[in-house]
């Protein structure tokens, strides 16, 4: 019959045996090897019994404490790691990983600055010192750290996808794409890179690339309910509501929680004509999450399709409230619709201008120039060329 674990650590009963600290320690790894973990993790804590100093079995129980997890425990196992080797590198870094997995990112920054300031060539130090710099809203920062990281480990995918999606929130698309590109380049396989690449390509208003990256992203991936819904923005920006439609259920058939998909799905219900659908979907996505941007205005919207008043009395109120608190609730012709009161149709514009269209000094200040003796007038329109009557 086999011992039990912890009679591996004791002499048998009439028998002098002494097991040396090495033969523990390799024992211990035999099990954690194993995938014994709970087993490994009471071997480690027996060493240090004994020996509280030995930094091997620290460092390991530390680790695989890390590895599932247990972020918190980690954080304190690694404080003796670290007391004990000051100038181990590997040790802040590891720590800092705990911190930033339990959102105390000023002290997981400060373990990274440390793990660096041992190691200057600390490529993945770097790398996730750029994910919190990102989650500071330091996105300057966040950059340069990539930018080294990069520098120092240029096939690593990880970093140009973190790096893409800094760009991506700078709204500097193109460069977004062009990392986001690189990533899958590296690593073909990396969903997440072609649904975030996906996104890009919608923002540059290429909408059929952003289909096919959606598309890659399913061929590898079909559990992912982000690239379906994805794939049916870009199909309703093309006007193909049907199959927008058909996307946008496959995504909430992947993810029941997915408002933006119910959002999507109950927008594509609407252009096709199917009120009743639309407003079935819309309340879905309430239900869901009723502050979501401009849900409340677009379910009573498509109430008045179908010349349904109820509630009307309480989205009104909604509505306006939600619009005096500089909300984005409702779209501002929607709002025109429902509220006389000019001011709360300014400030509805005005907001719905400062979430869609914010201030971009990418071409720097209009020049001032000399009054001249005829006035000049321009015209700007971004449908000039579709239906605005001027284009008549």
């Amino acid at each position: 019959m086999p011992l039990k674990f912890q009679d591996l650590f004791r002499p048998r009963s009439g028998k002098k045996q002494s097991v040396s600290m090495d033969e523990q320690f390799q024992q211990a790894q035999s099990l954690q090897q194993q995938g014994q973990t709970a087993a490994a993790d009471a071997a480690y804590c027996a060493i240090l019994k004994s020996y509280p100093d030995h930094w091997d079995s620290l460092n390991a129980l530390a680790g695989m404490t890390l590895q599932r997890g247990e972020l918190e425990r980690a954080v304190q196992l690694y404080g003796p790691v670290i007391e004990r080797r000051i100038d181990n590198a590997e040790g802040y870094y590891k720590r800092a990983n705990a911190l930033n997995g339990l959102g105390r990112w000023q002290e997981a920054l400060a373990d990274y600055d440390r793990a660096i300031a041992l190691n200057p060539n600390y490529a993945y130090a770097f790398c996730n010192r750029g994910t919190v710099l990102d989650r500071l809203g330091r996105w300057d920062e966040a950059l340069s750290s990539y930018d080294q990281a990069v520098a120092l480990n240029p096939s690593d995918a990880l970093v140009y996808y973190n790096r893409a999606s800094v760009l991506k929130e700078l709204k500097r698309f193109d460069e977004a794409l062009a990392n986001y590109e690189r990533a899958v380049a590296l690593k073909a396989d990396y969903i997440e890179a072609y649904i975030n690449r996906g996104n890009v390509l919608q923002e540059l208003q290429r909408y059929e690339a952003a289909i096919q990256s959606f598309e890659k992203a399913i061929e590898i991936g079909p559990g992912y309910a982000e690239a379906f819904r994805g794939r049916g923005s870009a199909l309703f920006m093309l006007n193909r509501f049907d199959e927008a439609l058909v996307s946008y259920e496959q995504a909430i058939a992947l993810n029941p929680t997915y408002v933006e998909a119910f959002q999507g799905r109950a927008s594509s219900l609407l252009r096709l004509k199917r009120y009743q659908a639309a407003i079935v979907s819309y309340d879905q996505a309430v239900a869901l999450k009723a502050d979501q941007k401009y849900l409340v205005g677009a379910r009573r919207q498509a109430k008045m399709q179908v010349s349904d008043w109820d509630d009307l009395t309480t989205d009104l109120a909604t509505i306006t409230d939600g619009i005096k608190a500089q909300k984005a609730v409702c779209a501002p012709f929607t709002v025109l619709a429902l509220l006389d009161s000019t001011p709360l149709q300014l400030m509805a514009a005005k907001t719905w201008v400062r979430e869609q269209c914010p201030p971009d000094d990418t071409l720097g200040g209009i020049p001032r120039r000399l009054r001249a003796e005829r006035i000049r007038i321009g015209y700007f329109s971004p449908d000039f060329r579709s239906h605005h009557p001027v284009a008549v």
